[in-house]
């Protein structure tokens, strides 16, 4: 059996899933056990293009298409919930999605 104590850790979370993860936090979505600095400085920076975007074509900025997005997933959860019943969902490259600790 090989030792993993000289292998790199080579898991990380993508600059997208610490983006999306504070959007989630800043908007209330989320928990603040899953916001993380690096998702904070990302949210800044990108702040000034999100306000030009919004201003240009309002709904059409990164953020907003985020929470778009998150609500419709959690809208189709729902209802699949409900016509179904007890349903195991599986979210594939969750990155920092708040999903998982909901009941």
């Amino acid at each position: 059996m090989e030792s993993t104590q000289n292998v790199p850790d080579t898991s990380r979370i993508s600059f997208t899933a610490l983006y999306t993860g504070y959007v989630w936090y800043k908007h209330g979505l989320s928990d603040e056990i899953l916001k993380t600095e690096q998702g904070a400085w990302l949210y800044r920076s990108l702040k000034p293009f999100n306000a030009l975007a919004n201003r240009l074509s309002p709904g059409l900025s990164l953020e907003t298409m985020l929470l778009q997005r998150h609500a419709l997933i959690d809208h189709f959860l729902t209802e699949a919930i409900a016509e179904n019943g007890s349903l195991q969902i599986i979210e594939v490259a969750a990155g920092l999605s708040p999903r998982g600790l909901r009941v």
